[in-house]
C-alpha cells in the first residue's frame, strides 16, 4: 500500500490511470529489467492499478523477456492481472547477420508478430471484461452499513 500523495502532477496521474479499464505497456529491455520511468509511473500510484489486467509488448536482445518477467512482479504488488501472452520482439529476428535471422522472409516475421499481438490483444480483452464483471458484481453485494446493524 502506498502513502497519499499531495504532489499535483502525481495526483493528475492518479486521476488519469483511474479511467482505464486495462494496460498495454511497451516495454523496452534496459539492465534486465524495465525502464526507470516506466517503474517511476508504477510508483506514483497504487490503487489506480490495482485488480486491473495489463499485457506487454518487449522488445530487447532476447525480446524484452526478462524486463517483462521484473514487470510480471512489480505489477504483482500493484494487483494487477498480467495476461500470459505476450509480445517479444527480439533484435536478431531482424538482422540479416544473425542465425536466428538469416534468410528469414520478413512476412514470417510479420505473420508471427500479428498472431502474437492478436493472442495477447484478445487475452487482455478477455481479462478487462473479466474484471471490470467481478468489480460490479463486487459494488452489488455491498450494502450500507447501517442495514448490517438493523
Amino acid at each position: 500500500m502506498s502513502t497519499p500523495s499531495e504532489n499535483p502532477e502525481a495526483l493528475r496521474w492518479q486521476k488519469t490511470l483511474a479511467r482505464y479499464d486495462g494496460f498495454v505497456f511497451v516495454v523496452a529491455e534496459y539492465n534486465s529489467s524495465i525502464t526507470g520511468a516506466l517503474k517511476n509511473a508504477f510508483d506514483q500510484a497504487y490503487k489506480e492499478w490495482g485488480r486491473k489486467p495489463f499485457t506487454a509488448i518487449g522488445y530487447g536482445g532476447a525480446g524484452a523477456a526478462r524486463a517483462i518477467e521484473h514487470l510480471r512482479q512489480i505489477t504483482s504488488a500493484l494487483r494487477m492481472v498480467s495476461t500470459a501472452a505476450t509480445v517479444n520482439i527480439g533484435g536478431a529476428d531482424f538482422m540479416s547477420t544473425s542465425p536466428m535471422g538469416a534468410n528469414k522472409p520478413i512476412e514470417d516475421i510479420e505473420a508471427h508478430l500479428l498472431a502474437s499481438t492478436k493472442s495477447a490483444l484478445d487475452e487482455l480483452v478477455w481479462w478487462a471484461h473479466a474484471t471490470m464483471a467481478a468489480k460490479t458484481a463486487e459494488a452489488s453485494q455491498r450494502r450500507d452499513p447501517n442495514e448490517l446493524a438493523a
